[in-house]
């Protein structure tokens, strides 16, 4: 497009050949009145061609491009050039909303695709450990049941004896506080009770007496009544009263519990028989129990039996254990 002349833009705009820019401004905005609002097609005409003219002679004027005939064609009822256009505004929500899909997507798939654990154990109380416990257990399982592809092994170092020892409350005036890890694993073990299925819980003498009050272990009376003469002798039978509205402490046991045959087994009390060292954790006590959730019961009762009746090969491996612990002593 050939651009207008000078006086071509000044004839346009009904100015004589030597107005300045004082006139054109001022010519201009007369002009804009009185063409504004008028919708003829005479009057949008004239007024493209005023301001063409000022535009030109003001230096505002800007060549437009050229236009690519390719971009009227026509794709799914609108032109390649309003393609353009909806792609130029439109494409950062767009590529934000397509991460955030691929987001929710991924979020989708992992919640349908995550398959539970096969076996979940849990080592709660005062215990400590050496080496890879959670290899040692997770190979130790999955050796007695080579079908399970996933193992969990939590452990939970909960030490209750400055809340639930009935020895530590008769030389104190008050029960002393849990402090703040305490009180965290101690939230942690209601929420597996409330809603995971463990199926074994190891613990020692204080975790198992709180929670087995409050109904945290299956009944075992049966199981032990069938295995009891197969077991060894140190395993002891630990009966106990289901009491959750009891909210005593510390935990106040009668030894009498033991004896009463009307109340149910809920642990095994195997700190005689000293297993747990053979995988590495190691405690003053150590009470067996199966979750009462466990959605894997039939191979926590044949775990339970299994492992116990191991002792000689736990014992094997706790020597190495404490071989190996002496050789880094050592060195």
């Amino acid at each position: 497009m050939d651009l207008l002349s000078r006086e071509e833009c000044l004839a346009i705009l009904e100015l004589s050949p030597d107005a300045d820019q004082y006139k054109i401004e001022n010519r201009y905005t007369m002009l804009v009145k009185r063409y504004r609002g008028l919708t003829d097609s005479v009057s949008r005409e004239k007024m493209e061609k005023i301001s063409l003219a000022y535009n030109i002679l003001t230096g505002r004027y800007v060549e437009p491009e050229p236009q690519d005939p390719r971009l009227e064609t026509m794709v799914f009822g609108k032109s390649r050039r309003q393609w353009r256009n909806i792609w130029h505004y439109s494409r950062i929500p767009f590529l934000l909303g397509l991460v955030g899909a691929i987001i929710l997507g991924y979020f989708l798939y992992t919640i349908i695709t995550n398959k539970p654990p096969d076996f979940q154990i849990a080592f709660v109380g005062n215990f400590g450990r050496y080496g890879n416990v959670e290899k040692n257990v997770e190979d130790y399982i999955i050796e007695m049941f080579p079908d399970f592809e996933s193992v969990e092994v939590l452990t939970l170092p909960m030490d209750l004896s400055s809340i639930d020892d009935p020895q530590t409350a008769e030389t104190e005036d008050t029960i002393p506080t849990a402090d703040g890890n305490l009180y965290n694993y101690m939230m942690k073990m209601l929420t597996m009770i409330a809603g995971d299925s463990y199926e074994i819980f190891v613990c020692d003498r204080l975790v198992f007496d709180r929670y087995a009050r409050e109904g945290a272990f299956d009944d075992i009376t049966e199981l032990y009544a069938s295995w009891r003469s197969e077991l060894p002798d140190q395993v002891k039978p630990l009966r106990r009263r289901i009491d959750v509205e009891n909210d005593e402490r510390p935990i106040a046991i009668d030894p009498a519990d033991n004896f009463d045959l009307s109340l149910p087994i809920l642990g095994l009390d195997v700190t005689a028989l000293n297993l747990t060292p053979g995988l590495g954790i190691y405690g003053d006590t150590q009470i067996l129990t199966i979750g009462i959730r466990a959605s894997a019961r039939e191979e926590a009762v044949q775990f339970l039996k299994n492992w116990m009746l191991d002792s000689a090969r736990m014992h094997e491996r706790q020597a190495e254990h404490e071989t190996a612990m002496a050789a880094e002593s050592a060195d």
